[in-house]
């Protein structure tokens, strides 16, 4: 049965065996490493930059070091409305990340006209990955506007002055 694996985990396997001979002169530069990291692990297989990772150990530790500190790093995502076609806010406002990984809702209560509630809900496949962990979401003016701890796929907290999240323009920090 074939079992696959990571492309950090095949370069770790060759560099217990490589050479140093035929080592390339020129490197890759640091921003084209971190575009392969955010490619999906079928294209990292299949990119070019994969020859040169396996005939430079400079740049293969490189991209391990980029590796692990992606891993270990925080996760940030931006979420935005869409343009509505008129000026009025229409509840709940319903807003998705960027890259699909979350939906912010924003609900308004009904006897306070200028407070709701703040929901944060992880799509699958990133639920069980974000489970237990922390999460703050803060407006596009910086002024946090939840934090909490993702628990069944969601973080939630009550929000006061409605009127005054900026733009309905969220940044999304995950620890």
């Amino acid at each position: 049965m074939k079992k696959r694996i990571s492309l950090r985990e095949a370069l770790d396997a060759w560099a217990v065996y490589h050479t140093e001979i035929g080592v390339p002169r020129r490197h890759i530069p640091i921003y084209e490493l971190y575009d392969l990291l955010l490619l999906p692990s079928e294209a990292q297989h299949k990119s070019p930059l994969l020859q040169h990772l396996l005939t430079c150990p400079f740049c293969l530790d490189e991209f391990k070091a980029l590796s692990r500190n992606r891993e270990e790093t925080q996760i940030w995502d931006i979420a935005f409305a869409k343009a509505a076609s008129s000026g009025e806010l229409l509840w709940p406002k319903i807003i998705p990340s960027e890259d699909g990984r979350y939906v912010i809702e924003i609900t308004q209560s009904l006897e306070q006209s200028n407070k709701g509630l703040i929901i944060v809900r992880v799509n699958d496949p990133y639920k069980n990955d974000m489970e237990g962990k922390r999460i703050t979401v803060t407006d596009k003016a910086g002024r946090p506007i939840l934090k909490g701890e993702v628990i069944a796929g969601e973080a939630s907290q009550p929000v006061d002055n409605l009127d005054r999240l900026s733009e309905f323009s969220f940044l999304i920090r995950t620890e």
